[in-house]
């Protein structure tokens, strides 16, 4: 039977799409992968702004983020982003909007941690769990040159981003993500009742 990973953007659901076409199971298997709800919000913000803007505008990028989902998505409170980001409001969205919007009153088997995911899915595959008609590790550049799924990222301002966030918008992170946050840290919430793991 096939694996079914319930798919979030940000949470490495372009590899996790990939991938899951090689897991099987003997039995119907629920996972979802769940991440830091900070660095989540911060990995969206660089996907809908091109690389280019990313060395100059750290602070300006989340400033007009952080306002454009205070409007609910209106272009008109914004400065800098309608000149450089890609794609409509509703797909820039989409990168940014909490985890639990998406998965709602959903429940899963298994809710893996986005930091670990590749061990999680591995530990399933040694107890056999799952299968896989390919070893993780050979999903790569070479397997996959066609699809976009392995561009590099930039991690330089990570660390300046990520505080900038705590220091100036902890009220409207906990605020605007305050059930991925609580989702975050008890992760035993969105299994199935008596089954299931969480990481």
């Amino acid at each position: 039977m096939p694996v079914n990973i319930f798919g979030i953007p940000k949470n490495g659901s372009s590899f996790l799409a990939v991938v899951h076409e090689g897991l099987s199971s003997n039995s119907n298997i629920d996972i979802v992968v769940i991440r830091d709800p900070i660095e989540r919000f911060w990995s969206g913000i660089k996907e809908i702004y091109p690389p280019a803007k990313r060395m100059f505008l750290v602070e300006s990028m989340i400033d007009d983020c952080v306002h454009f989902l205070d409007n609910s998505g209106n272009y008109s409170c914004i400065e800098t982003m309608v000149y450089f980001v890609h794609g409509p409001k509703e797909m820039i969205y989409a990168h940014l909007k909490p985890q639990t919007d998406y998965i709602k009153e959903n429940k899963f088997d298994y809710v893996f941690d986005l930091k670990t995911l590749n061990q999680q899915l591995n530990e399933l595959i040694e107890n056999g769990t799952i299968q896989t008609k390919i070893p993780l590790s050979e999903y790569n550049r070479k397997n996959f040159h066609h699809m976009d799924l392995f561009k590099e990222s930039n991690h330089e301002h990570d660390e300046e981003a990520l505080s900038y966030i705590k220091q100036r918008y902890s009220e409207f992170v906990n605020r605007f993500y305050a059930n991925d946050l609580i989702m975050y840290q008890n992760p035993s919430m969105l299994l199935k009742v008596n089954h299931g793991s969480s990481n």
